[in-house]
């Protein structure tokens, strides 16, 4: 029997949900009046667990699209991007590292252009510094020991 993405896509989302539902089992739900820290993460994994549940029963059916070839430069700089980010914070700071993390991620897409991708590190870094360094006051620096 072939394998359907919905059927694949379905099952991580249950996995997850299961991980993460348990994973909220450690903290207390609380009671009606006043809820704990556990009831809100479960409550969102039994959500996306119907939601699994909804795309798996659709990746049963005979028409359901098959898993083609897999976007292997696609994943392997969703992946990096935020590796990215973590291992040049401490160096050149939030707002670069936030940058960097948006121009490698960009490239994901086959679409993307330069000029694009560089417009849209430039936007997200202003967002950021933006919420986190002049809104919330967070202690990271904005530009590390590089700058």
């Amino acid at each position: 029997m072939p394998i359907s993405k919905n059927l694949v896509s379905g099952s991580i989302f249950l996995a997850a949900a299961m991980i993460f539902g348990i994973a909220s089992a450690s903290y207390g739900f609380g009671t009606p009046a006043r809820i704990g820290p556990g009831l809100f993460p479960l409550i969102l994994s039994a959500i996306l667990g119907v939601f699994g549940l909804i795309i798996l029963i659709s990746g049963l059916q005979k028409d359901a699209p098959l898993i083609g070839r897999l976007p292997w430069r696609s994943i392997a700089l969703i992946v990096a991007s935020p590796l990215v980010l973590v291992g040049c914070v401490e160096y050149i700071g939030l707002i670069p590292s936030t940058a960097l993390l948006a121009f490698v991620g960009s490239f994901a897409s086959n679409s993307m252009t330069f000029r694009r991708a560089a417009g849209s590190a430039i936007v997200l870094a202003l967002v950021v510094w933006l919420i986190f360094i002049v809104g919330l006051g967070i202690s990271v620096p904005a530009f590390g020991l590089l700058f």
